[in-house]
């Protein structure tokens, strides 16, 4: 269950899981997903919902029934003994009301992978973006505070973030989820700080079907980022550091979001002609294989982030092409870096870090890349495809065992 197949994180994440199981012989896959059908899955195993979101967005706050009687019927159509859900604010709290009568009535396992914070957070991101900074504030279940800190950047916004919240919560009490996942154990921790009895187990999120054994050609002085243009993912500061610190490096920003106008105005003010310009953005959705063509010369990958991200994909994406990660220092992106063992942490809210960082990282690119051979062999196959499926195939056959019991 997941709202489409085609995007990064959650999407690519939940593409990997279903079309990799199509492959076996022992299990039967159905997808719920808001959007197109994917290749492997045949047209009767597949149900579309409607995004509730997209539409009115007062329906989209009070229509708590809204997708209920269609997520029944592709439940009862499918008739699953395992739903594995990797997003569900799409769908409404209505789908997961299906989930829970459907679950009272038959004998399953509801699976949830927290590819965000979703669980805990009424904003999703463990984020106030009205201040502008980190915020745990509502881990406790206790939303209100969205609503006094209008947390979610306005004040309407926040009220429907609050009453959707809300709504879930009413769900999530009810043992609708059997097993937790979390990519990191970062979250888990987070989880655990909000309901201390979650039944929780860590699998890193895969990303890599392939682990490096040469470093690609690097363009000196290159460095990027990637993903999607928001406020919390803090680009606007790189762009800043490079123009009026860094002149001499070349960075290239690849993504799309809310913000991206914001970034154009930002790179234009004072670069105003294009071909002149040391920064380079490429504002739109990629591929995985246009990004790793895009990205493969670059000697540093940096990630300013001001939340905390759940884990780190991005940063095992860029090692596994030899590129070292700078990130900020907290959450699910210090621990990837913490487990790969190659790259450079810094305070994104302080410009000497940062660009302290970006410093030692260039002079110890050499030394970094022998360090990323070596250290790749063994630290990035946990975020393998392999690995990821061998792990969740063994919760799967575990929840069989229990429900057959």
């Amino acid at each position: 269950m997941v709202n489409d197949v085609v995007g990064g994180g959650v999407e690519r994440v939940a593409y990997i899981n279903a079309s990799e199981l199509s492959k076996r012989d022992d299990y039967i896959i159905g997808m719920v997903t808001c959007g197109k059908r994917p290749d492997f899955v045949k047209p009767d195993n597949h149900f579309i919902l409607r995004d509730f979101r997209k539409k009115s967005k007062i329906r989209g706050v009070f229509g708590f029934l809204f997708n209920f009687r269609a997520m029944l019927d592709c439940l009862y159509n499918f008739k699953p003994c395992i739903i594995h859900i990797h997003a569900y604010i799409q769908f409404s709290p209505g789908a997961l009301k299906a989930l829970l009568v459907y679950k009272s009535k038959n004998k399953c396992v509801v699976i949830y992978t927290h590819h965000t914070f979703s669980y805990i957070c009424p904003n999703d991101a463990l984020f106030n973006y009205r201040k502008g900074c980190k915020c745990i504030k509502c881990i406790n279940g206790k939303y209100y505070h969205i609503l006094f800190d209008i947390c979610y950047g306005t004040f309407f916004p926040s009220i429907g973030k609050f009453i959707q919240k809300r709504m879930y919560r009413q769900i999530f009490v009810k043992n609708l989820i059997d097993v937790h996942l979390t990519p990191s154990n970062f979250v888990k921790e987070m989880l655990l700080r909000s309901e201390p009895y979650l039944k929780i187990q860590v699998i890193y999120n895969p990303c890599i079907d392939k682990i490096i054994n040469h470093i690609p050609y690097k363009k000196p002085g290159k460095i990027v980022c990637f993903g999607r243009i928001s406020r919390e993912k803090n680009f606007s500061t790189i762009i800043r550091i490079i123009q009026n610190f860094l002149k001499e490096l070349n960075l290239t920003i690849i993504g799309s979001g809310p913000d991206s106008d914001i970034l154009l105005k930002q790179i234009h003010k004072n670069s105003p002609f294009v071909t002149m310009s040391n920064i380079e953005f490429i504002n739109k959705f990629i591929t995985h294989d246009e990004l790793q063509s895009q990205i493969s010369d670059a000697q540093l990958f940096i990630l300013p982030s001001l939340t905390y991200e759940t884990s780190g994909l991005s940063i095992v994406e860029a090692i596994n092409l030899g590129i070292t990660p700078l990130v900020s220092n907290w959450g699910g992106m210090k621990e990837t870096v913490d487990i790969l063992g190659v790259g450079y942490v810094f305070n994104p809210y302080d410009d000497e870090s940062i660009i302290k960082a970006i410093k030692l990282a260039l002079e110890y690119r050499l030394q970094d890349e022998a360090k990323i051979l070596e250290k790749a062999k063994h630290n990035l196959k946990i975020y393998t495809y392999n690995t990821y499926m061998l792990n969740i195939c063994l919760i799967y056959e575990k929840s069989l065992k229990e429900i057959l019991a």
